[in-house]
């Protein structure tokens, strides 16, 4: 078992920007390479919605991670020269504190008393363990999606403690169809007759069909197209059978959510999709520093056919960066995976993101 455990915040408690405290936090990560010397080469990849802290296999025998292609010795995150870490977000459900660990106050699950998380939230905790763990400067700091809004994060927060910021796949906000979609993925888990309100002993049915959803906007047309036949795959199908499952489509969809009733948990789902409708880096009405103060060098890679995060929305967060003089280094990608291209196109990704690490190491302060 790689995972590592730590209890964070057990004097003081961590002050939400929902304005609720939380205090014994458990925190859950996985570490990769060695930390040199002078703990130069530390970089904290931050994980996507469903994601969690095993990036990559330790061993050959060990469970695939979910970047195994990006992750590893002579990779693009070479794990002979850079030491990695990735921590299970707070909100989330893979070992770190979340609406299904206990409330001391009640001894009983949060549930739906969860506070409200933040962007801001899961950095300060990712900048406590580091900080437990005795390292005081990341050399960088990336991730995908969820994991890229992260990295930003990071780079508002604590512009000092890093060297470097990689964004893939990731806007600086949410937009209305974002916040929409969610929202009714959202609605399909709460009106779910077997959520309980959140007490439910077996994931509610209607957290799969979530899932089907959001497939949709990680993957392209193109792809589904190039994938799936549109022939019926049985014409001897009952009515009652076709209704759940004619197509090849459907039978794709249908094995994603049941699958994924397997690793996850529904109000883990609430939490972290609601995230991520509040990260808003370039709104003036936000009290917290905006995206104009940041300075790190930033790598930002899109993908034109991104279904979930469209290209128009990150063209715009571009011209915000340049705009606000923050120092990036803008790419736009072609792929047939839409949005998860970020997951898979490791052959497309790999040069660019080797070429922005070996510029920022030039010029760390700790290198």
């Amino acid at each position: 078992m790689h995972r590592k455990e730590m209890v964070l915040f057990t004097d003081k408690p961590l002050n939400l920007a929902s304005h609720v405290q939380l205090k014994n936090i458990t925190v859950a990560y996985e570490t990769y390479g060695s930390l040199n010397k002078n703990s130069s080469n530390a970089i904290l990849i931050t994980h996507a919605l469903t994601g969690d802290a095993h990036v990559a296999k330790h061993s050959d025998d060990d469970q695939e991670g979910w970047w195994d292609d990006f992750v590893g010795a002579g990779k693009m995150l070479d794990t002979d020269t850079y030491f990695l870490i990735c921590i299970n977000v707070l909100g989330g459900c893979y070992g770190s504190t979340g609406p299904q660990s206990f409330n001391p106050k009640t001894n009983q699950p949060y549930l739906l008393d969860f506070p409200t998380i933040h962007a801001s939230d899961m950095v300060r905790v990712q900048k406590e363990l580091l900080s437990q763990l005795g390292i005081d400067h990341l050399f960088c700091v990336v991730g995908g999606s969820m994991g890229g809004i992260q990295a930003t994060q990071w780079a508002i927060d604590y512009p000092d403690f890093i060297s470097g910021v990689i964004n893939l796949a990731s806007p600086l906000a949410s937009s209305p169809e974002n916040v929409g979609f969610n929202h009714v993925m959202r609605q399909l888990i709460l009106s779910d007759p077997q959520f309980k309100k959140g007490r439910y002993t077996e994931q509610p049915p209607m957290l799969a069909h979530a899932r089907m959803l959001a497939m949709l906007t990680y993957r392209t047309d193109r792809m589904l197209d190039t994938q799936f036949s549109m022939a019926p795959l049985n014409e001897n199908t009952t009515t009652t059978e076709s209704w759940h499952q004619l197509f090849d489509v459907e039978s794709y969809l249908n094995y994603q959510g049941e699958k994924f009733i397997q690793r996850f948990d529904a109000l883990s789902f609430l939490y972290l999709t609601r995230m991520i409708d509040l990260f808003d880096a370039v709104s003036p009405n936000q009290k917290s520093t905006s995206i104009a103060t940041v300075r790190t060098p930033y790598l930002y890679i899109a993908f034109k056919e991104d279904q979930l995060f469209k290209i128009e929305q990150c063209r715009f967060a571009r011209t915000i960066l340049e705009a606000n003089n923050v120092p990036v280094t803008y790419h736009e990608l072609s792929s047939i995976y839409g949005h998860d291209a970020f997951l898979i196109e490791s052959a497309k990704i790999s040069p660019l993101v080797s070429q922005f690490l070996a510029k920022i190491k030039k010029t760390s302060p700790a290198s």
